[in-house]
């Protein structure tokens, strides 16, 4: 296998940033992981391109996800999923550049794998600026696996950092 600089660079930022996010004992997932799977985002797309990144820069601490969408007609999200029940704090940094308004969301399933809630988290503005965002949730009591999702509907760039979903202490 053949790297090259940048993506020996990014082979081993990847490995510091998921290193650094297990350190997160409350923290239900990983900040900005750019690995596929089970452990880390994943995209879906129905049309257009999504791709993830390491972000190579950061909007609070540097521990962030880039979201690249390409193509005409862009429409799908990335997203991690975990399971928890219960009150959650979902909480991080963004900035977006894609045409039309991008958001965060929170989809619950079942046991059977039905849908049995969407909750919003996040309307990012597509400006570039940063912004802060944080939201106290509850998730469906029957809620046997939850996804966090950045669901996209145009092309455009969005950068994630310092994620945490965490579980809200009352």
């Amino acid at each position: 296998m053949k790297y090259t600089r940048k993506g020996l660079f990014t082979t081993v930022l990847c490995i510091l940033l998921a290193g650094t996010a297990l350190a997160e004992e409350n923290n239900i997932l990983r900040y900005g992981s750019c690995d596929q799977g089970p452990k880390g985002w994943y995209t879906w797309q129905s049309q257009g391109s999504i791709k993830l990144e390491t972000a190579a820069i950061g909007l609070n601490s540097g521990k962030g996800l880039q979201i690249v969408a390409e193509g005409e007609s862009v429409k799908g999200s990335v997203s991690m999923p975990f399971s928890q029940t219960g009150a959650l704090t979902v909480s991080g940094y963004a900035a977006s550049t894609t045409t039309e308004k991008t958001k965060i969301v929170l989809q619950s399933f079942d046991k059977d794998g039905k849908t049995v809630g969407w909750i919003d988290i996040a309307h990012l503005r597509n400006d570039g600026k940063p912004s802060q965002f944080s939201k106290k949730v509850t998730l469906p009591a029957n809620a046997k696996k939850t996804n966090l999702a950045v669901v996209l509907t145009s092309s455009g760039a969005v950068l994630i950092d310092d994620l945490s979903v965490s579980p809200t202490i009352n």
